[in-house]
């Protein structure tokens, strides 16, 4: 039993410190700001580029920022252990 709220204890510390984590990638132009919690916090088109590959962009950017907010949440629960 405390051993679980031990776990449940740590998980809400590292939630909190994901608040404070911002990822921003760019590509061709095309720029992404993500927060630690998911949520897109800017996204710049660039207006030179076709809509499709603008498109194309947009969902690179986005699964490499979710990419990299769960290694560092993998890592961030595995340093608590």
């Amino acid at each position: 039993m405390f051993d679980f709220i031990k776990q449940v204890q740590q998980l809400k510390q590292v939630q909190e410190a994901l608040k404070n984590e911002k990822y921003d990638l760019e590509k061709d132009g095309v720029r992404l700001s993500m927060s630690g919690q998911l949520k897109i916090e800017e996204l710049k088109l660039n207006a030179n580029l076709p809509i499709a590959r603008q498109q194309e962009i947009v969902k690179d950017l986005v699964n490499e920022a979710v990419d990299k907010i769960q290694s560092s949440l993998a890592e961030k629960l595995h340093s608590k252990q």
